[in-house]
């Protein structure tokens, strides 16, 4: 269980910019028949799922909350970033198991 009710909300929040962006990703490709999403720096919905990102590493920082490998997060460059950011704040992320942190990346 999260261990903060404010996480659960930026949980959902980022869950809906990702699904908005996905969706906006899927339009690109149809209109203008391309094979390849359009770059992720390039939409605005990614742009928001990066700062909501931002926001839940903090969060997790400031609880000291550390998700277990499973995560939520099924985007495997958002999950990196989600690391990513969680080590820019400071704190030591990655557990003794080298197999776990293989899982993460």
């Amino acid at each position: 269980m999260d261990s903060n009710t404010n996480r659960l909300t930026l949980r959902l929040e980022l869950a809906l910019l990702i699904s908005k962006a996905r969706t906006q990703d899927s339009i690109y490709q149809q209109v203008l028949n391309k094979d390849t999403p359009p770059d992720r720096f390039s939409s605005l919905y990614w742009e928001d799922v990066l700062d909501k990102l931002e926001d839940l590493a903090l969060l997790d920082h400031v609880e000291n909350f550390t998700p277990d490998h499973s995560s939520y997060i099924e985007d495997a460059a958002l999950l990196r970033s989600y690391w990513t950011l969680r080590e820019w704040c400071g704190i030591d992320i990655y557990p003794d198991s080298p197999s776990a942190v293989t899982e993460r990346l």
